[in-house]
């Protein structure tokens, strides 16, 4: 379990699956009681818990489920959100700095302290850049693919990809393990022309397993193997 086994990978890698839990826990009251207060003490706290990336997931699951309830105004201005959100990105995007990628902080448990590299200020800084650079490429996509929705509706390979996205939860997961334990064991691509792998073979590689996956979700979907990594 501790050594990189398979048990170990599906206790320790799968980080996406409990934030997502914490997200629904730390939603639930604000979703019974409908308090303002207790939604803006519960932002204040993620912000703060940085076990599974939850200071930065949770207000991103947030955003997702206002998004939902006012979808109808946001369609209606539809070509007006998606510029506004693909200026905002491009705009954010000017300063992007890969150390964003790595915020050093210290902490106690699952509670953020400090950040050790500069300051607690810099620390909230680049978390806010991050979920707002974020959300803005998410809503110009939201949109895209929302303006032409009628090209995937209107023929079967868009009614495939359109399936495949509902299913991508699970394809992350069953891909994860496929990618760990037998393509990291068995394929080395190391030693291959960047180029050619970043290009062809990468994208080649990466449509087999994302329809693999998706028949492997199909064919598994009510066994008890779903209902025991999926709760369902």
């Amino acid at each position: 379990m501790y050594g990189g086994s398979l048990l170990g990978k599906y206790f320790y890698c799968l980080w996406f699956l409990k934030s997502i839990f914490l997200c629904f826990v730390f939603y639930y009251p604000y979703a019974k009681y409908k308090n303002v207060y207790v939604l803006f003490f519960t932002i204040v706290l993620s912000l703060f818990v940085v076990y599974y990336k939850f200071n930065e997931m949770y207000i991103c699951f947030l955003f997702g489920t206002f998004l939902r309830e006012f979808e109808r105004l946001v369609y209606r201005k539809i070509r007006l959100v998606s510029f506004l959100s693909a200026t905002v990105f491009l705009f954010l995007f000017c300063f992007w700095n890969n150390e964003y990628l790595k915020i050093y902080y210290e902490h106690l448990g699952p509670f953020v302290l400090f950040d050790t590299s500069s300051s607690l200020t810099h620390y909230f800084s680049v978390l806010f850049y991050k979920i707002i650079i974020g959300l803005c490429g998410s809503v110009f996509l939201f949109c895209l693919f929302k303006m032409r929705s009628s090209l995937f509706q209107s023929s079967k390979l868009g009614r495939y990809i359109s399936y495949i996205g509902k299913n991508t939860l699970y394809i992350y997961v069953f891909q994860y393990f496929f990618l760990e334990t037998v393509l990291g064991v068995f394929m080395d691509l190391d030693n291959l022309d960047k180029y050619f792998t970043d290009l062809v073979l990468t994208p080649i590689l990466s449509l087999i397993i994302l329809v693999f996956m998706n028949y492997l979700y199909v064919k598994i979907g009510k066994s008890f193997a779903m209902t025991f990594v999926f709760g369902r």
